[in-house]
């Protein structure tokens, strides 16, 4: 397996762990994202598993489109959680830092596997 699709797949398996990680925490108390909400935490969970998973099919099959959408669930999911912590000002918890760490690593390997599509099949 290449580099570009370890870091999809890292990436990926960071967001859907971040759903589980304290997402806001304030006074020593913490609550997730599936805590605060379930729908955020599903669009989450859609947005990480297409990042890599779509990722890694396209690579696979060689199919363009395929990383395409991958590239753009990506960068809305890192938007998206960019947007909570600076919506969280200085509340954010481990859980929305994983969150934007792996969007971010996600992105990497997206942006890897466009930019070197059909240069080598693996």
């Amino acid at each position: 397996m290449d580099v570009k699709k370890q870091l999809s797949l890292v990436g990926t398996g960071m967001v859907l762990v971040s759903c589980f990680l304290p997402f806001i925490s304030f006074f020593g108390m913490s609550i997730s994202l599936f805590g605060a909400s379930a729908g955020e935490a599903l669009l989450v969970i859609i947005l990480g598993a297409a990042a890599g998973g779509l990722d890694f099919m396209g690579q696979k099959q060689g199919n363009k489109m395929f990383i395409i959408i991958a590239l753009v669930a990506a960068v809305l999911g890192l938007l998206l959680s960019l947007y909570w912590m600076m919506k969280a000002s200085g509340m954010a918890g481990t859980g929305l830092y994983v969150m934007v760490a792996g969007f971010a690593v996600a992105l990497a390997g997206t942006a890897m596997s466009f930019k070197n599509f059909g240069a080598a099949k693996n």
